[in-house]
């Protein structure tokens, strides 16, 4: 039996982020690099939108099924779901990863990957 690498653990685990006001979101992978960069650019806490129960819920086609994606953050000035990856999680599902966004973009989204 192969273990899994720390690296692959790593995306799986929950971690604390503090936003800048204090408040602490559970976060996962490499979410926080994107939320650094989105405080970096000067989007405001509160229009940022983390966590399952929180986020738009898209439905989408992947090899004649459905499935269910919970987009990692939206941001709700922009109209915007962004999903975080790492370059070989979005490779190694590059064509799910695809009907993800193209479901998002027909539902009236804005659609972003960011890849660390």
């Amino acid at each position: 039996m192969r273990k899994s690498s720390n690296k692959t653990n790593y995306k799986y685990r929950i971690r604390n982020y503090k936003c800048p006001s204090g408040k602490i979101l559970k976060i996962q992978g490499y979410e926080n690099k994107t939320l650094d960069l989105l405080f970096k650019l000067g989007i405001k806490e509160n229009d940022i939108v983390v966590g399952m129960d929180k986020v738009p819920k898209i439905t989408y086609k992947y090899k004649r099924k459905s499935y269910t994606y919970i987009p990692d953050c939206y941001i709700k000035s922009l109209n915007l779901l962004i999903e975080t990856k790492s370059i070989y999680t979005l490779r190694h599902g590059l064509y799910r990863n695809l009907a993800k966004m193209e479901a998002c973009i027909k539902r009236g989204y804005k659609f972003q990957f960011h890849i660390w």
